[in-house]
């Protein structure tokens, strides 16, 4: 899956991109305008998404509701 839409569908699961953003020792700004598209995440970045994603994604799947 394109990184993006990963992103875009962790926002709609309720994970603010400013919340990501700390999470990696980013600028919240550098997520939100390469959301919009106005900005490009260099290699070194997108790997941190993309780590940080996964990560999150783990911690989730732990959680037993039964």
């Amino acid at each position: 899956m394109d990184l993006r839409i990963a992103f875009q569908k962790a926002k709609e699961a309720g994970l603010l991109p400013g919340t990501l953003a700390r999470r990696i020792g980013r600028c919240p700004d550098t997520l939100y305008k390469w959301a919009d598209g106005t900005r490009n995440l260099s290699a070194q970045v997108q790997q941190e998404v993309l780590d940080e994603l996964r990560k999150i994604k783990a911690q989730w799947a732990e959680i037993d509701l039964d």
